[in-house]
């Protein structure tokens, strides 16, 4: 779901994975934009559409400091979950 969200918003990366987390039903996704750098994003198969959103505005927060020149041409209110 991260990765249609972040094509829709043109954010580019490297690559996402998720792997299993600390305890049943806990993941880690790992983002990595084109630059090498990365974020991390704690999920839980319980999040609702709050924390994704949550996570996505920190996912653009991070792209903006890694690419500040870039401008968005979407706005994460435009993107249907």
């Amino acid at each position: 779901m991260y990765k249609e969200i972040l094509e829709q918003l043109n954010i580019n990366f490297k690559s996402i994975n998720t792997e299993d987390g600390m305890s049943d039903g806990k993941y880690v996704t790992t983002i990595v934009f084109n630059n090498n750098s990365e974020i991390k994003l704690d999920l839980s198969a319980w999040n609702g559409i709050g924390n994704v959103t949550d996570n996505i505005e920190s996912v653009l927060e991070k792209y903006e400091k890694c690419y500040p020149k870039i401008s968005k041409e979407n706005d994460i209110k435009d993107i249907e979950i």
